[in-house]
């Protein structure tokens, strides 16, 4: 994955990550935070940031029957990988984002209405689709705050 680091001002110490659950089908407000290269070079030298407005969104979580669910785990044992990994591989970590993503916003973040972080961006959805795609980085983030992830 991508991602980009740059400051901006606000009224705390550091970055805070959110806790808000996005709806499959949801009407949830983001905002996407970067600063893509395909607009005028007088933008790119004021080095403000492009913030974006949209709903975000996931898909529905994919299904498994309790005896493929006990091939999976059988499969990540044979590879010496945590059990535990197996929810985070079935999950779809995809959150999608209907404001504009433009060339340059990969690794921005999109943030919650409460200016939280929730995702990573790496690119629109699929070509014709301009929907945004982004990263829901937390389920490995626990993992590693944990210590239960190989990444």
């Amino acid at each position: 994955k991508d991602l980009s680091v740059f400051t901006f001002e606000g009224d705390n110490d550091g970055v805070e990550v959110s806790n808000t659950v996005v709806e499959p089908t949801g009407n949830q407000k983001g905002f996407a935070i970067g600063f893509p290269d395909v607009l005028s070079s007088e933008w790119k030298e004021s080095n403000n940031p492009l913030i974006s407005f949209g709903r975000m969104y996931k898909e529905q979580p994919k299904v498994v029957t309790p005896a493929l669910r006990a091939i999976l785990e059988e499969g990540l044992r044979t590879h010496e990988e945590p059990v535990e990994n197996l929810d985070r591989y079935l999950q779809d970590l995809d959150i999608y984002f209907t404001g504009i993503i433009l060339g340059g916003n990969s690794g921005c973040p999109l943030v919650d209405k409460n200016g939280k972080v929730l995702g990573i961006c790496h690119g629109v959805r699929e070509k014709g689709d301009e929907t945004g795609r982004f990263t829901d980085f937390r389920p490995i983030l626990n993992e590693v705050i944990k210590g239960t992830s190989r990444l």
